[in-house]
């Protein structure tokens, strides 16, 4: 049998193109990372971020504060001469004594914005006492719930007043709290001590008074504007009073 051409004809290798070179597994570089180091990380970085917001947000509260303080104080005519705020809402620096006149001003002042807002005599009281210290009284109503020592949201704005007033003034202040004579005196001696520890938190905190001149002092029923009577006899004695020496 003879052999056909094509059986006959040469292996031909076909030609083949660049291969890439593939790197051996032992080139390669495998990093462990730990799951937990991951989270810890993103955890802290998500309360950084937090803490900081948080006190972006509290700065510019107490600017904006400071500076509605100045202004109604301003719109009224109660600021001394060298006294304001500046861009901030920072108080000025520049500091003056506060001058007898100067002192009636703001009170008067302020006794004109209590009415204002519809308070009579029997709600907020101005006075001198025998020691010549000036005092300002607060029933319980216009301050308080009866038994609470949290503030009506409706007087805020009143505080608010009083504390930028007694700023300006730079003096000691007292303040007392007082109750009648139902209950145990243990817990009318504790609810008079909280109620001025209310208002002293308030004038520091929202006020920027300095805690140097602040003292709080809780008298119970130790202390009745009158000794027995009526209702408005009892209503009267739930007090506090402010004393500026």
């Amino acid at each position: 049998m003879s052999e056909t051409p094509e059986e006959n004809a040469p292996e031909v290798e076909e030609e083949k193109g660049p291969q890439e070179k593939r790197p051996k597994p032992e080139e390669l570089t495998v990093y462990y990372v730990d799951g937990f180091i991951v989270q810890f990380t993103a955890l802290v970085m998500i309360l950084l971020a937090l803490f900081i917001l948080l006190n972006a947000l509290a700065t510019l509260n107490e600017s904006k504060k400071r500076k509605a303080i100045g202004s109604l104080l301003g719109s009224f005519g109660v600021l001394p001469s060298g006294v304001g705020t500046d861009k901030q809402g920072q108080f000025t620096a520049e500091v003056e004594m506060i001058s007898l006149s100067d002192e009636s001003s703001l009170f008067a002042a302020f006794e004109a914005f209590a009415r204002e807002l519809e308070l009579d005599e029997k709600d907020v009281e101005f006075l001198i006492d025998d020691e010549g210290r000036r005092r300002i009284r607060f029933g319980e109503a216009v301050l308080f719930r009866t038994g609470s020592h949290l503030f009506h949201p409706r007087i805020i704005p009143l505080i608010d007043r009083l504390a930028a007033m007694l700023r300006l003034l730079d003096r000691p202040i007292e303040i007392e709290g007082h109750t009648d004579g139902q209950g145990s005196p243990a817990a009318n001696w504790r609810l008079s001590a909280r109620r001025a520890q209310s208002v002293v938190r308030f004038l520091e905190e929202a006020g920027n008074i300095k805690n140097s001149l602040l003292a709080a002092v809780g008298y119970g029923a130790t202390r009745p504007l009158q000794v027995s009577g009526d209702e408005d006899v009892l209503r009267r004695n739930r007090r506090v009073e402010v004393v500026v020496y």
